[in-house]
């Protein structure tokens, strides 16, 4: 037990901010194991933006984005089909 006396308190923390932990981990070590089930497990590439526009014309100006909160500025033209980019854990 004397040996481990070094090891029993931390020696720092790494402090990040809030968007190192909403962003894609862009490391060869993850290989999506922290994905929900429902997602791509392997992303080939990120999103292009957080909120795409699938179908129709509108404006888009991007907002307040955290991790509970995404809000946006849309200007729609004609009827438009939105794509949100969002990797979603419930609960």
């Amino acid at each position: 037990m004397l040996v481990t006396v070094g090891m029993w308190h931390p020696k720092a923390y790494v402090v990040h901010d809030e968007s190192f932990y909403s962003g894609i981990y862009m490391s060869t070590t993850d290989t999506g194991e922290s994905s929900p089930i429902w997602s791509i497990r392997f992303m080939e590439h990120a999103a292009a933006a957080p909120l795409q526009i699938i179908d129709g014309v509108a404006k888009i100006t991007n907002g307040y984005r955290s991790t509970t909160v995404h809000e946006y500025t849309v200007t729609d033209i004609k009827p438009t089909l939105f794509l949100e980019n969002t990797v979603y854990f419930p609960n």
